[in-house]
């Protein structure tokens, strides 16, 4: 949480600079009086002028805001559960191929070593692929039912975190975090066709707009991974206990928790990187087709930085949970 306090600064760093040039203004340590006025006044002035851009972009103020249970209304269960099917039908499919590809470039190297013979190969693989796929099939609902929980579980997160920054900041931080990438960027198209202009622009729109939603996310990672060494550990402590044989619980304490420290920052590190390359993506989609080419362009972004990092984090069969 102090972490994100300080990208939340950091993204508000140009509006405390316009604060302090209008302190400066102002010597005396004292705020009461005169210098009190004419700094509430700079303040309004500000204010005015930020709700005037936000009129001007065509949008009002928290204009893209989701309320608490929205994520459970008919049309988003259907789009979300829709959504999680698509992503883990694909997945499951790609790891297959992957996994088969590798399989086969295995075998092909003793066939020529002449450790297999032809007519061993092919059993071998027709035996391979049957195996696999029924077994990878028969996993698919639970993972798509593990997808859609957390799902649910991010998204009460996501307005759990919305609702800290309302409290710890103002609503022009909050409306900065909540904006929609998409229709900003077609918004952004109509006013202008300049690439120099709009990459920055919007790679900027699409860093601060995913800030929570990855900060959410990571969190429900977190929780994951905290959860199964919390499992694991209580079954080895457990073991030891019945086995009345305590020196082998603190011998797995050390490596435990470095083993858990270890794929706590990986994780970190892949939604902090996942978020950059988001933004970089979408900066990149947005040249080519605002809108629908700003979410493409993050979900690449994303899922290639993920794709890396999430081998390591959950390449262990006993942490594997989605």
């Amino acid at each position: 949480m102090l972490l994100m306090q300080s990208i939340l600064r950091f993204s508000c760093k140009a509006n405390e600079k316009q604060q302090k040039s209008v302190v400066g203004q102002y010597p005396n340590t004292s705020y009461s009086g005169t210098t009190h006025l004419a700094f509430s006044v700079k303040q309004q002035e500000a204010k005015f002028d930020r709700l005037k851009n936000a009129r001007d972009s065509d949008r009002l103020l928290l204009q893209d805001k989701k309320h608490w249970l929205e994520h459970l209304s008919f049309g988003a269960v259907v789009k979300s559960t829709t959504r999680v099917i698509v992503i883990q039908s694909t997945n499951v499919f790609a790891t297959y191929l992957q996994d088969q590809l590798q399989d086969d470039m295995e075998r092909e190297e003793e066939i020529q070593a002449g450790k297999l013979t032809l007519k061993q190969a092919d059993k071998q693989k027709k035996e391979w692929e049957e195996e696999e796929w029924e077994k990878r099939i028969s996993s698919l609902p639970r993972k798509i039912i593990i997808g859609i929980c957390k799902f649910h579980a991010t998204a009460m997160m996501m307005r759990s975190l919305e609702f800290l920054v309302e409290k710890l900041f103002d609503e022009f931080t909050l409306d900065r975090l909540t904006t929609d990438s998409f229709d900003f960027a077609q918004r952004l198209a109509r006013k202008t066709t300049v690439i120099s202009e709009i990459f920055p622009k919007m790679m900027n729109v699409c860093f601060c707009s995913s800030i929570i939603s990855f900060f959410a996310d990571f969190s429900v990672h977190q929780v994951i991974l905290s959860y199964t060494y919390y499992r694991y550990y209580t079954s080895r402590n457990n073991s030891s206990r019945k086995r009345h044989d305590p020196s082998d619980s603190m011998e797995d304490s050390l490596p435990l928790i470095f083993s858990y420290l270890s794929k706590t920052t990986t994780l970190f590190f892949s939604r902090i990187f996942g978020l950059a390359a988001s933004s970089f993506g979408g900066g990149l989609g947005s040249m080519l087709y605002p809108g629908w080419g700003t979410l493409i362009g993050s979900q690449c972004g994303d899922v290639l930085l993920s794709s890396i990092f999430d081998e390591y984090q959950f390449g262990n069969s006993k942490d594997q949970l989605l």
